[in-house]
């Protein structure tokens, strides 16, 4: 059962925007693409992880993505009688792990790249989450940590036996002889429900400054709005509803709602009428409060002191 689905990381659309929001012969640019390809490479690696979490039984509770406090967990996984902690890795080529130096090697295309052992961050996780249970006065269970490797087509080889890394398609089995090897029932089905409760709204998503993250100045950013099919910039405003974009040609009457976004994801999740019509290139007051009111944003202030909450889009 899926208590908690994953959703995307708020790090990938805020790094979408600033991309599309500064200059293309930016220094922070090429920094600022490579980190958007990794974390959608990760994303999607997560993704595919799911198609084998669907396989388990109903009775397991299900956390995809889930964050508590400090700490997050790929994939949390909850029975009446253990948990499994398991951490997600995308790799292509060919894995090594060097338990002596606590780190594993992966070669592709010729080149190899040593990256830290993935045990220790689980372990960590491990223990994180003790804690939590122990503070929110939960019984002590007996947890495992797993490292799951998603990419299909990469090879995986160690000197020693490592029976807590596995492939993806092995999950299902592996967390069901986890299962198998705990037969004491911890907790009944009413605490499992209630723990699972508990661990769904704790749940919260990062705060992430992209802008700050790079050290990048809000000045040094484009306005304007930007075309949702080619992120052309500024697309041209044609009439009260409408946008255009000279690049290609296409038309749109809500592209403004997405470019709102790219503000709230960089700058502020509140906006006022100066700050759209500035942001946004609009010829005036009204035609900016006609814009942000046909939304049907929540709003706090009054007269000039109104701010549209940006939240909600």
């Amino acid at each position: 059962m899926i208590i908690k689905e994953r959703t995307v990381p708020v790090q990938i659309p805020a790094l979408k925007a600033l991309h599309r929001r500064l200059p293309s012969d930016h220094p922070k640019q090429a920094v600022i693409r490579e980190d958007l390809r990794k974390r959608e490479i990760g994303y999607r690696g997560e993704c595919s992880l799911d198609y084998y979490l669907e396989q388990l039984p109903n009775y397991f509770r299900q956390f995809r993505g889930l964050r508590l406090g400090s700490f997050q967990i790929d994939t949390l996984i909850v029975a009446q009688t253990c948990i499994v902690i398991v951490e997600n890795k995308h790799f292509a080529g060919n894995i090594r792990f060097e338990e002596r130096i606590q780190q594993f090697t992966r070669t592709l295309n010729g080149q190899t790249q040593s990256f830290p052992h993935p045990l220790p961050q689980v372990r960590r996780h491990h223990q994180l989450l003790a804690q939590w249970l122990y503070e929110k006065c939960w019984p002590n269970m007996p947890m495992h940590p797993l490292v799951a490797f998603t990419y299909p087509s990469s090879v995986i080889s160690s000197k020693k036996p490592q029976p807590f890394i596995i492939r993806a398609e092995f999950l299902p089995e592996k967390v069901l002889s986890i299962e198998e090897n705990h037969s004491v029932h911890i907790l009944t089905d009413s605490q499992l429900h209630v723990l699972s409760e508990q661990l769904k709204f704790a749940h919260k998503e990062p705060k992430y400054e992209p802008l700050k993250s790079y050290g990048i100045k809000p000045s040094e950013c484009l306005t304007g709005v930007h075309c949702p099919y080619c992120n052309h910039l500024p697309v041209q405003r044609t009439s009260r509803s409408g946008w255009h974009c000279p690049r290609c040609k296409r038309k749109h009457p809500t592209a403004h709602v997405e470019s709102l976004r790219d503000y709230r994801r960089l700058f502020n999740s509140r906006i006022s009428n100066r700050e759209a019509r500035m942001f946004l290139h609009l010829p005036s007051a009204s035609v900016t409060r006609h814009c942000l009111v046909k939304l049907n944003l929540p709003r706090e202030g009054n007269y000039k002191n109104v701010r549209y909450l940006l939240h909600c889009l």
